[in-house]
């Protein structure tokens, strides 16, 4: 019986896979006859048979009924679907227009749509390292660029800190080290001037033309460009170089930035140090000459005595700094504007030491005549806002050809310094002949710029 049982379902089994059929075919493109690799091929009424094309453009469908009509549903990329009814009986390769070899051919049209217009937009990213070695690569002369990527990393918060950082340029420093004025290629401060957004502002000394880099905040900046060598659009005065402060530009959509940070300085936490401050609401604002005429004779009178009055402090207060930018654009990205402010209030001290020496009388040996140790307490409140509106004009065939832009600018820096100063003199006589002198010295400096600018830049051609 178990005999009989096996022997039935082997025939059973043949029996099936005599009434199972596989369909040939070759699918090639109508246009060029290339055969169309990975080509899809379903049988419509059998949702689970299916089938690929391979790299001769052939495919075989298996499990197909002995007798009996399909629908194969044969898709491919960029081409257009066709449905195709072939009777599983038929030999293809007998005369049939439909058939050769053997096999089942299948061609495919393109399906090509005519597109009326297509308009490519970009937009080229100015604030990035990128962008700025890009710019330095295409320049027609030597430039140096600092991107606002750069600016943000590093931690300077005014532009004569970044400038040290751009080769080839040193800074000159004031009394208390602080950098202040740039000295390009080795030439003095005079042999250069200063631009913001390419063109010249005024300085706010009134016998000097340079401007002191200290005054600006890097929050406003967008990026530093040092040009090195002179063009013919620059002005002659220009001999070592020239610094373009390029401020914020307006964002592409809606953009809030803001930042602040809070800080003290460990020079007050030593013993010994302590944080000077004068009395700054009784000081005299203007020299007598310059209130009553260069023939006044002045007298003690009239300077008044709130500088001397120096008060001691153990640590002065947190320094802050903070910087606020918002900008959008309207009317379709043709108008932008831009508001940005910031304010740094500082509290720092430094320490020098001075010596003078002399030739002892009747004697080969130098000696120190006096010793000078100063130590400063200063306070710097700086404060800068800038203000930009941008208009972009054109036609349908030159978008943006014209664009008006409207800067305004207006930074103050307000330095109050005290210094205190432990001086020895002596003379080479003996080691307990010498003189001890204590002096202290208030300075309040006040420096402010305001800059306003109308620019139009119009192209006529593409």
């Amino acid at each position: 019986m178990k005999r009989i049982l096996i022997s039935a379902a082997l025939i059973v089994a043949t029996a099936s896979a005599v009434q199972a059929h596989t369909l040939d075919g070759l699918v090639k493109d109508d246009k060029t006859g290339e055969p169309l690799i990975g080509t899809v091929i379903r049988v419509k009424e059998l949702p689970n048979v299916s089938t690929t094309t391979g790299l001769d453009g052939t495919f075989s469908i298996h499990e197909l009924p002995e007798k009996g009509k399909f629908t194969l549903i044969v898709s491919y990329v960029a081409y257009k679907t066709k449905e195709i009814v072939v009777d599983v009986a038929k030999d293809y390769s007998k005369g049939s227009k439909d058939g050769k070899e053997g096999q089942l051919l299948i061609v495919l049209d393109e399906d090509t749509k005519q597109l009326g217009e297509v308009v490519v937009t970009g937009h080229k990213e100015y604030h990035s390292d990128r962008s700025a070695i890009d710019l330095e690569k295409t320049a027609g002369n030597v430039l140096n660029v600092m991107s606002q990527q750069s600016i943000q990393l590093s931690p300077d918060v005014n532009v004569a800190s970044v400038l040290q950082r751009v080769s080839g340029v040193t800074m000159e420093r004031d009394a208390s080290g602080e950098a202040s004025y740039a000295i390009l290629r080795g030439m003095d401060k005079r042999y250069n001037y200063t631009l913001v957004n390419g063109v010249k502002i005024p300085s706010p000394d009134d016998k000097n033309r340079y401007i002191p880099l200290n005054i600006f905040p890097s929050d406003l900046m967008d990026r530093l460009v040092v040009s090195k060598s002179l063009t013919a659009d620059m002005e002659g005065d220009a001999a070592g170089g020239v610094v373009d402060m390029v401020m914020k530009d307006a964002p592409s959509r809606f953009q809030v930035q803001a930042n602040a940070a809070i800080g003290a300085s460990d020079y007050f936490w030593k013993d010994g140090r302590d944080y000077l401050t004068s009395n700054r609401s009784d000081y005299t604002h203007k020299a007598p000459y310059e209130a009553y005429g260069k023939d006044y004779k002045a007298g003690m009178g009239d300077f008044k005595n709130g500088p001397t009055q120096i008060k001691s402090h153990s640590n002065p207060a947190p320094n802050f700094i903070g910087g606020l930018s918002i900008g959008n654009r309207f009317w379709k990205d043709r108008l932008g504007v831009i508001l940005a402010g910031s304010i740094q209030n500082t509290f720092r001290g430094t320490e020098r030491t001075y010596n003078s020496v002399k030739m002892a009388s009747g004697e080969q040996a130098m000696y120190i005549s006096s010793l000078h140790h100063r130590y400063y307490s200063i306070h710097d409140l700086t404060a800068g806002v800038h203000a930009k509106i941008d208009l972009t004009l054109g036609s349908h065939l030159m978008p943006g050809a014209h664009k008006i832009e409207w800067y305004n600018m207006y930074v103050s820096s307000n330095s109050k310094g005290i210094r205190y100063d432990n001086s020895i003199s002596t003379e080479y006589i003996g080691a307990d002949t010498y003189t001890q002198d204590d002096e202290t010295r208030s300075t309040s400096l006040t420096q402010s710029i305001f800059a306003t600018n109308l620019k139009g830049t119009h192209h006529l051609t593409k």
